[in-house]
């Protein structure tokens, strides 16, 4: 078997099925009920994607903060929970 690394105790190392039922199970607006550490373990997933945007926005030298990360994961998490709890409400 093969040893843990402990990311699979977070939820940047969940399965994508396990982050969505954390995001749908956290009852703070703001997911501050998710510690900030399982957010950072995002960072390398939206890294790109933020860096991208931010570029395109304040020129090529833009630089990416662990907190940009952060907080496009908390959005898009936003997104995930009420597009759910949409979802469940037309079934």
């Amino acid at each position: 078997m093969k040893e843990s690394t402990g990311h699979n105790d977070n939820l940047g190392g969940r399965s994508p099925s396990t982050r969505q039922q954390r995001i749908l199970e956290s009852n703070d607006p703001y997911f501050n009920d998710i510690p900030l550490a399982e957010w950072n373990r995002l960072d390398v997933s939206v890294r790109q994607l933020v860096g991208r945007m931010i570029r395109e926005c304040n020129g090529p030298k833009a630089g990416v903060s662990p907190s940009d990360c952060v907080c496009a994961a908390k959005s898009a998490a936003r997104i995930i929970k009420a597009e759910t709890m949409e979802g469940e409400k037309c079934t």
